[in-house]
């Protein structure tokens, strides 16, 4: 497996890689090696590991050890306030996003979805974007966290 690309400008061609190799169906930390430095989360031991070698306008990334074996690890990827990726650039290159319902909206982001059908497997990349501020352009919104699942059919 090569090192994934983590920088935020380049998410639009890292994403769909990590979902490539998600639906691989990778043990945990081999997925979190594709990612990055891994360590075990302290206050989740043995429930996902943290990515330690993250670039700077992250937060954190971690992976999740899933409940089944069966199951394939997810990655969560949280960003600083207003540095993460455009949510409207990100949708030119990998499909509209899917508003979600109002109710699974937060006081300050919005809940969106965009699901890729590729051959065998499918991949939801879930966003919370942070709104933007009063009289600012709706594509100036940043993405404050994306969760990214795979699943084989």
């Amino acid at each position: 497996m090569t090192l994934l690309d983590l920088n935020p400008e380049n998410l639009s061609t890292t994403l769909p890689q990590l979902c490539r190799e998600m639906a691989k169906n990778p043990a945990t930390d081999a997925l979190a090696r594709i990612l990055g430095t891994a360590a075990d989360d302290p206050d989740n031991a043995g429930m996902q590991l943290l990515i330690t070698s993250a670039p700077a306008p992250y937060e954190q990334i971690s992976v999740s050890v899933p409940a089944e074996a069966s199951e394939i690890p997810a990655v969560k990827m949280t960003f600083k306030a207003g540095q993460g990726p455009s949510a409207a650039h990100l949708a030119t290159i990998l499909g509209p996003w899917r508003e979600m319902p109002v109710e699974e909206h937060s006081l300050d982001l919005d809940q969106r979805l965009i699901v890729q059908k590729h051959g065998g497997y499918t991949c939801g990349i879930h966003a919370a974007v942070e709104r933007p501020q009063a009289g600012a352009e709706r594509g100036a919104d940043h993405i404050r966290e994306l969760y990214v699942t795979a699943a084989r059919f």
